[in-house]
């Protein structure tokens, strides 16, 4: 199947649904306006180029009612994804497979046999949104460490003179690393010091996070 410079309106809908495409060219498409839908079908082959495909994907008007809707937006994006891997289209991939991801997540509960992988989802969405923003981890990062300095030392008395803001600023950066602890903490605190290591785990989770997200157009598959 070919298709060449199709641009639908607004209102048209596009559906591939108990399908096999085998090969399918698509070439000067323009379908970012358009509902699409892809139910129940295999897209075993297919090349594109100069093609815009939108960025949510529509249900089909009857599905069974046994049927999660979030499942089907999986299996679509899956689809997708799969044909941007091939193109190499580095992109749409990261695109689709964090659209394929937050699809998979609200398939989840928090019952025990989901608990750790909706979890574990909910943290890459929170630090960078499924690998595809390096500024939100860096956000994670800045807060979580600001979280431990209010946490920490919230009840020491604050100096507001340019010494004193220095000084808070120089607590902030110094609390960023991993390795060394702050000038400030006292070694006679226990509570302290366990607080500071507990909080080296998501700094550290946010800072990786941040890497792969930053580098993700550099990371070949």
């Amino acid at each position: 199947m070919q298709w060449n410079n199709i641009k639908p309106t607004k209102d048209a809908i596009i559906e591939v649904c108990n399908a096999v495409m085998g090969k399918w060219d698509i070439i000067n498409c323009d379908f970012s306006n358009t509902s699409f839908v892809i139910y129940s079908s295999k897209i075993t082959e297919a090349f594109y180029t100069n093609t815009k495909f939108p960025e949510i994907l529509s249900l089909p008007e009857k599905i069974e009612e046994k049927e999660n809707p979030q499942d089907i937006f999986r299996d679509g994006y899956n689809q997708l994804k799969t044909i941007a891997q091939k193109q190499n289209d580095r992109k749409m991939f990261l695109h689709f497979q964090a659209a394929e991801l937050r699809s998979y997540y609200e398939t989840l509960t928090w019952n025990k046999h989901d608990r750790y992988t909706k979890f574990q989802l909910l943290a890459s969405k929170v630090s960078s949104d499924y690998g595809t923003s390096w500024w939100k981890g860096v956000k994670f990062v800045l807060i979580c460490n600001l979280m431990f300095i209010v946490v920490c030392f919230g009840l020491r008395p604050i100096n507001f003179s340019w010494s004193g803001i220095g000084n808070c600023l120089n607590l902030f950066l110094s609390s960023l690393s991993l390795i060394s602890t702050p000038k400030i903490l006292t070694a006679e605190s226990n509570w302290e010091m366990n607080w500071f290591y507990l909080s080296r785990i998501p700094l550290a989770f946010g800072i990786y996070q941040t890497i792969a997200a930053f580098r993700k157009f550099g990371k070949s598959e």
